[in-house]
């Protein structure tokens, strides 16, 4: 099947397990997400007015992640995507990699070379992990031992 609902690049994928649904994050600004299914499109957000770079899904798959170009994390309640749920402020520069580390916990990288580990619902920063300095941060993922 082609896919052709985005009007810009695709910056991230996150799978929902409990959904069986494939999320999409574009830099034009909007999150698709996509039935395993049948791959057909369930719905797409409306634009945000900001490119939408990073994408993860927790609490069990009823929260989607998005970071976007302006440094926040929007937050997304499953199959209300209409709105924005909430939105976490904070990050100086854009967020252009993000990793679920637990339901209720998010890694976000950043073009200011940060990694930042921040809590979801009730939302906070609970640190830095790590620094990269004069790189940005634009992608991670989690590789079990001994690989």
């Amino acid at each position: 099947k082609s896919f052709k609902h985005h009007q810009d690049y695709i910056s991230a994928f996150a799978y929902n397990e409990p959904e069986k649904c494939v999320v999409v994050a574009s830099a034009d600004g909007s999150l698709s997400v996509i039935s395993m299914k049948d791959r057909d499109l369930l719905y797409q957000t409306d634009n945000c007015q900001d490119e939408v770079l990073s994408c993860c899904v927790v609490k069990n798959g009823k929260y989607i992640c998005a970071g976007t170009q302006e440094g926040s994390v929007n937050i997304l309640k499953w199959n209300e995507e209409v709105d924005i749920a909430d939105r976490i402020t904070g990050h100086p520069e854009s967020i252009d990699g993000m990793l679920k580390i637990d339901e209720d916990t998010i890694c976000t990288g950043s073009e200011d070379g940060i990694l930042r580990v921040v809590q979801i619902i009730p939302n906070r920063f609970l640190g830095v992990i790590g620094m990269h300095d004069d790189f940005p941060v634009e992608r991670m993922e989690v590789r079990e031992k001994g690989e």
